[in-house]
């Protein structure tokens, strides 16, 4: 599977090989994940056959202005303040060269937002120029923490990380459910670096 860019790309490709029609919802649906996938193209995930699928699925009606709107231009201003507030928290340990934020539930609420409106923050922590690692750790609904490693670095494995923590993943991104505090949780992968 390490060729495919993302599920969405196997599931076009199940879908040209059976000859069945691609609709244009179903291929802005697929489009969607291609993109979401890749982290607009960007990541190492991004291939050849990834970007041919895009083009194919644009050729076929996938609507890429309703893909940006809906990932690109839905945010709200509680919204950009709690990106915010996740930003300002960003810390790197130098010792370990991972860098990391966190999430309360409490936050979610003051900000009324949900799960869903920070699903992005892992992926845009990979950013960093100046930490091989970049971690996003949030509390969840059932008291637990869950956590989500990036990584653009070819030297690094984030799911060897993950895997110490009881999760998996992608040598490049990778996560992670654990009970504990978010501190407890970060203190523990300080130590497994």
């Amino acid at each position: 599977m390490d060729k495919w860019a993302s599920t969405t790309e196997v599931v076009y490709s199940f879908f040209k090989v059976n000859s069945i029609r691609i609709t244009p919802p179903m291929a802005t649906s697929l489009l969607t994940g291609l993109i979401t996938d890749t982290d607009n193209f960007t990541n190492s995930a991004t291939s050849y056959t990834a970007l041919t699928a895009a083009g194919e699925l644009l050729r076929l009606g996938g609507n890429w202005n309703i893909i940006n709107k809906s990932l690109l231009q839905n945010k709200s201003i509680h919204l950009l303040k709690l990106w915010g507030l996740v930003l300002s928290r960003l810390t790197k340990k130098p010792e370990t060269d991972i860098a990391y934020t966190y999430l309360t539930k409490k936050d979610l609420i003051q900000h009324g937002a949900g799960d869903t409106d920070v699903e992005g923050i892992s992926n845009f922590l990979n950013k960093l120029n100046d930490a091989t690692i970049s971690l996003f750790i949030k509390e969840t609904d059932d008291g637990k923490i869950k956590g989500s490693f990036r990584t653009t670095h070819d030297t690094v494995d984030v799911a060897a990380l993950a895997k110490k923590l009881g999760g998996g993943g992608h040598k490049k991104a990778a996560g992670f459910t654990v009970d504990g505090t978010i501190e407890s949780t970060i203190n523990r992968i300080l130590t497994l670096r």
